[in-house]
């Protein structure tokens, strides 16, 4: 049975001068949220708050023998 992997979706919505943000799983429940003066602003700080929320997730793929110093491009001391 494959896993369910979790789904994010992001809202952007003005209020007076600021454009609110909101980083929310698909059933509608906020994991972050903020405030910016521009919507350019507030849509770059959605996409960084769902890009770290993925990049510090369980769910990424490691490939079998893939040490976790080995991605920055240093390598395991040889025995």
């Amino acid at each position: 049975m494959p896993h369910q992997l979790p789904l994010f979706e992001i809202h952007l919505s003005q209020r007076r001068r600021t454009f609110q943000w909101c980083l929310c799983t698909t059933e509608g429940r906020p994991l972050m949220q903020g405030a910016e003066a521009s919507r350019v602003a507030a849509k770059y700080q959605a996409d960084r708050a769902l890009f770290l929320m993925l990049l510090a997730s369980a769910y990424r793929p490691q490939l079998p023998g893939e040490g976790r110093f080995e991605s920055f491009g240093r390598t395991r001391p040889e025995a």
